[in-house]
């Protein structure tokens, strides 16, 4: 696997790819897809990819520095116990929660190995690629705060020291990071959780700014075309892409996953990694603990267990 990793550098160029989303008023008539969604005694299909859920949307455009701005206060938020205004506290949900007390579901649990597209990535960081991770199928279906009805539905595997996303879809019901500790510890040590990825990434913010702005800025090849290989980039903690991309859905959700999961100021996100195949993204967000100065030689020790 081919992997690159980026400098602070980049034009000051502020393409207009991204895009927000807004729900459309009331009045508008459903598509057969969420027709198919308000009925409960049908079972909803998985969704591939980590996206939005299915409604009407419109989309207007939205600058990449909007993004950096934003991910800069997460940044802060997990780095700093100080900084006012983080929204996220440390998380108590459990699976037997979300079961017997949340209305989830559970249509599937079974140990595996973990995504094919995932295990070269997994290998290279000397992690297991046997049935040691259990795949999960939770779905929640339930009413939004606008009134309307549908499944929220989630594809996992956990394994030693990783979450991996293969479908998630979020309707109603708990934030996705409860969902994602609540799986985790019920197998694991929260301390010992290192990378969350992202399969197949559809999100309708995170994809095209790493596409349309972020690999262009670099000279970054997209589609990669080379014949089984998948080409891995780096953006390293603080830069300008680190914060672009955790401004982003898929970005702040992994930002509540470290303040869902620790106390802030002791671990954060150590790197952020995109790796496309052909016009295929994955996305593998990793955590670590934060180094602080040695008292005695000036050095760096870690807080926490890593």
């Amino acid at each position: 696997m081919n992997t690159k990793s980026n400098s602070d550098r980049g034009s000051s160029e502020d393409v207009e790819y991204e895009m927000e989303t807004e729900q459309s008023p009331r009045g508008h008539k459903r598509r057969p897809e969420e027709e198919v969604a308000q009925d409960p005694s049908r079972p909803p299909t998985m969704v591939s990819s980590p996206s939005i859920p299915p409604k009407m949307m419109k989309t207007r455009p939205i600058r990449a520095s909007t993004y950096r701005n934003r991910g800069a206060v997460w940044q802060e938020w997990i780095a700093d116990p100080a900084r006012a205004g983080c929204p996220v506290q440390r998380s108590e949900v459990t699976l037997a929660d979300l079961i017997h007390n949340r209305g989830f579901t559970c249509r599937e649990t079974r140990f595996s190995r973990p995504s094919e597209v995932l295990r070269e990535d997994l290998k290279r960081l000397q992690l297991p690629v046997t049935e040691q991770y259990r795949y999960t199928e939770l779905d929640l279906f339930g009413v939004d705060k606008e009134g309307y009805r549908g499944y929220s539905q989630y594809g996992h595997f956990v394994g030693p020291g990783v979450f991996i996303a293969e479908g998630l879809s979020r309707h109603t019901g708990p934030h996705w990071s409860d969902i994602v500790l609540a799986q985790y510890t019920y197998d694991h040590d929260v301390n010992t959780l290192r990378h969350l990825y992202y399969v197949d990434v559809t999100s309708e913010q995170t994809l095209p700014l790493v596409r349309d702005v972020l690999y262009p800025r670099h000279n970054l090849d997209w589609p990669v075309n080379y014949i089984d290989s998948a080409v891995c980039h780096t953006w390293e903690y603080g830069t300008r892409e680190y914060q672009e991309i955790l401004g982003t859905q898929l970005g702040k959700a992994a930002a509540c996953v470290v303040l869902g999961a620790w106390d802030r100021g002791t671990h954060r996100i150590a790197r952020i990694v995109t790796e496309v195949e052909r016009e295929r993204m994955n996305m593998r967000f990793d955590f670590e603990a934060i180094p602080t100065p040695g008292p005695a030689h000036g050095g760096e020790v870690t807080s926490g267990m890593f």
